[in-house]
């Protein structure tokens, strides 16, 4: 029930603070929001069949829709991973940058030189 409210309490923010972010944005945030949307209408899709609030065949069509919407915003992800101005040594694991420099020393946690 809890996620369910903060699920309800997420979507009422974001529809009224949409208006207020800055045009150049608001169609980037306006897929991002409508993808976490579907995600959760998909998540939660027991309930809405169950409570006959959905059919089947409108659940198959919001998954298809999902899938559109990943294929829209696929284009932009690295643009909406700068955007948040992590650095980039940060975005990437260790091993993707240099996986032989990173498997010569400790690794922090990883198994160092295991033996099979």
């Amino acid at each position: 029930m809890a996620h369910s409210f903060g699920d309800a309490k997420s979507f009422e923010i974001l529809c009224e603070e949409l208006p207020k972010i800055a045009e150049s944005v608001r169609p980037t945030f306006a897929l991002l929001f409508e993808l976490y949307m579907v995600q959760n209408v998909i998540k939660n899709a027991n309930w809405y069949l169950t409570n006959a609030v959905m059919s089947i065949e409108a659940m198959k069509n919001l998954d298809a829709h999902m899938h559109v919407l990943i294929k829209m915003i696929q284009p932009m992800n690295q643009q909406i991973v700068r955007s948040f101005g992590i650095p980039e040594h940060l975005v990437t694991a260790p091993a993707a940058q240099d996986f032989q420099a990173f498997n010569d020393g400790p690794n922090n946690g990883e198994t160092f030189r295991a033996k099979l």
